[in-house]
């Protein structure tokens, strides 16, 4: 039976003027393929015509399948006005690059931040998203993207666009350049067309985060729209201060702000306030907390940053004695280890003294392995049994994976050679450890003194020997085989000795 899990996230931001922007989300996994989707968003808004403030919201359904060669989603949305907006999407692989196509419906009158009643009204949308990495000169690989959009706005209009991003790194500085071009048909006949650019820039220097952005023209008015600059700075406990200056060239204004972000844990707060060189001025307060499961125990806890939208594992290390891969009542819970993302950086938590560890934000749709660091079991006798574990984390999907330790044993003896004077040990003879379907599993030449150790030997049956060609090369004999075998207790197996005589006539 699949472990189903739960993932919740609320958000609320209020600003000087009082505007408060609320967002429930919770992402349920109704089966190991299939996750379901409920949200609530209310947003202030202002009536164009008569400048009366109110505000609007909007509840969502999603459903999301997963199958071995495509994500398929399907999205209704359902306004307070009565008026509804569907989606659905397509998320497959060409080859090495990641494709995405997404259908949006809009209903008359439906009004919102994406798609408002206003100006060209979108009712249908088609896009199409191919992303990727582009292999260049040697070791270079450049990360990009290229998508097409297409709106039908009204009877005979149409709008159609292109853009595409492409990323590199640099001096120890990551670039990023987007170009976007966008034209509009009516009745069949083009009209005005845009193309505009987006540079950005960012690094990091220890705990501080530096980034700039610039936006300019290549029609119309050609040159720099506007150009913004901020910086992050971590400080102690768990608080984080940022800035910003942003210039925009067509208006002749500057925007300046500054906030105050402090993560507890459980929920996180932020501060921020922004003044502009024509004294407008606006403060805001925002309060994000994210809910989930735990598929094991059922128990719900809580974080400061978001989970809906991730996936996320319940690992369990144990020293598994039956060697059946499960843990087992009586089987013994390792704390204090360490998981590895991708073979890569260690995940921060480490599991507790039940075994356990909650690996959360993980990337939604894309192939992750996690594997137990053998860096950091106590043992030096325990041995991760077999390879990381491939999954593809699902948003809303909570799942339980177990991931076994096995107690291995030290084997050891001492090779000699036969002589009339008695026997002495002889150096580099080749050991094998030989499996019951007649595979060398592991090997190791004597030293000098004719002492040798094969280490970390897993629990199995074994045939332990002197390797045949080295006999025959040599013109020896080997007295007799052993036969080992190992338990599940890693206790040590000493004194296997081999005694090598010439070959008889």
């Amino acid at each position: 039976m699949a472990n189903v899990g739960t993932l919740v996230g609320l958000t609320q931001q209020r600003s000087q003027l009082g505007d408060l922007r609320s967002v429930i989300g919770t992402d349920v996994g109704l089966s190991s393929k299939v996750v379901g989707s409920l949200g609530w968003v209310q947003m202030p808004r202002t009536e164009a015509l008569t400048g009366l403030k109110d505000s609007r919201q909007f509840a969502s359904l999603a459903l999301r399948g997963y199958t071995d060669a495509a994500i398929l989603t399907a999205q209704w949305i359902q306004s307070d006005a009565g008026r509804s907006l569907w989606e659905l999407g397509v998320k497959t692989r060409w080859g090495s690059y990641a494709v995405d196509f997404l259908h949006t419906d809009v209903a008359s009158y439906f009004d919102s931040e994406v798609f408002p009643n206003a100006g060209d009204v979108v009712r249908q949308r088609d896009q199409v998203r191919v992303s990727g990495v582009l292999a260049a000169f040697g070791p270079l690989r450049l990360p990009m993207t290229v998508s097409a959009q297409r709106d039908r706005l009204g009877p005979g209009q149409l709008s159609q666009g292109f853009s595409g991003r492409l990323s590199f790194m640099a001096a120890g500085a990551f670039f990023t350049n987007g170009l976007n071009w966008q034209q509009t048909m009516i009745s069949g006949q083009p009209a005005a067309a845009t193309a505009n650019g987006n540079l950005q820039v960012s690094r990091r220097l220890v705990n501080m985060g530096l980034s700039a952005q610039l936006d300019y023209s290549l029609t119309q008015i050609k040159g720099l729209k506007s150009l913004a600059l901020a910086v992050d700075h971590s400080l102690s406990e768990g608080f984080r201060v940022n800035a910003g200056l942003i210039r925009d060239q067509l208006s002749q204004s500057s925007l300046m702000s500054v906030g105050l972000a402090k993560n507890l844990g459980r929920f996180a707060w932020a501060l921020s306030g922004s003044v502009s060189d024509k004294r407008e001025k606006a403060i805001a307060i925002q309060v994000s907390m994210s809910m989930g499961s735990e598929p094991r125990s059922g128990k719900w806890f809580t974080d400061a940053l978001p989970l809906a939208s991730s996936g996320a594992v319940a690992a369990r290390a144990f020293v598994d004695r039956n060697l059946n891969g499960v843990w087992d009542p009586g089987e013994e819970l390792v704390g204090g280890t360490g998981f590895l993302i991708d073979r890569g950086g260690r995940y921060p938590q480490l599991s507790n003294e039940k075994g356990e560890a909650f690996i959360s934000r993980l990337t939604a749709g894309r192939h992750t392995e996690i594997s137990l660091d053998p860096s950091m079991l106590e043992d030096p006798q325990w041995k991760i049994s077999g390879a990381g574990v491939q999954i593809v984390p699902r948003p809303g999907f909570v799942q339980a994976l177990d991931f076994p330790i096995v107690a291995t044993s030290d084997v050891d003896g001492t090779a000699f050679v036969l002589s009339r004077t008695g026997r002495r040990g002889i150096g580099d003879v080749l050991i094998e450890l030989v499996s019951v379907v007649g595979e060398v599993v592991r090997s190791v030449r004597s030293s000098s003194d004719g002492f040798y150790t094969l280490t970390q030997v897993m629990p199995g049956s074994y045939v332990l020997r002197v390797s045949p060609e080295q006999l025959s090369k040599l013109g020896l004999r080997s007295v007799r085989s052993h036969l080992v075998v190992i338990g599940a207790d890693s206790d040590f197996v000493n004194g296997l000795d081999f005694e090598l005589g010439t070959v008889r006539p």
